[in-house]
């Protein structure tokens, strides 16, 4: 029963991170917590990883991309932004590692040959791994809502 309620609540929650993530997710470019426009062309990545700087970067007046100015009723926001980024990015490597074991978890269980106790190690890995995919898709997807509200506040 213990196990069923598990997966039924991954259930839940991956189809609410599918549905509600991109809709949450798609952000007003008119709205920021910096007091010039925010130069999208400037946010490179990294593997598909977040920089920290992503929603405060401007272009100065020699075309290079610079970190904007705050607003001056935003500075938390601004912060909280930052902090969101970096929480967004390290989220994202969790939710590698936990992919990685959950490979490591299946070689067990291949491995095991039927030993009962390499098969109980095996699926004990997935488990978890399982549930540490599922905290990483909600950690993801409430800090990218959190980072869209302050954004909209800014």
């Amino acid at each position: 029963m213990k196990k069923s309620m598990v997966a039924l609540g991954m259930a839940v929650a991956m189809i609410f991170a599918g549905v509600v993530g991109p809709v949450v997710y798609a952000e007003d470019s008119q709205t920021s917590v910096i007091t010039q426009d925010v130069a999208e062309d400037c946010e490179k990545t990294i593997f598909g990883m977040k920089p920290w700087y992503a929603g405060l970067v401007t272009k100065d007046k020699d075309g290079r991309c610079v970190v904007g100015t705050p607003k001056q009723d935003a500075m938390a926001a601004f912060v909280w932004v930052i902090i969101l980024n970096v929480l967004y990015d390290m989220f994202a490597i969790l939710g590698v590692v936990s992919l990685g074991f959950i490979i490591y978890g299946g070689y067990w269980y291949l491995r095991s040959g039927g030993d009962p106790v390499f098969v109980a190690r095996g699926k004990k890995t997935i488990q978890a791994a399982v549930v540490g995919t599922g905290i990483a898709l909600l950690a993801t997807l409430v800090t990218n809502m959190i980072t869209t509200i302050l954004l909209n506040r800014g």
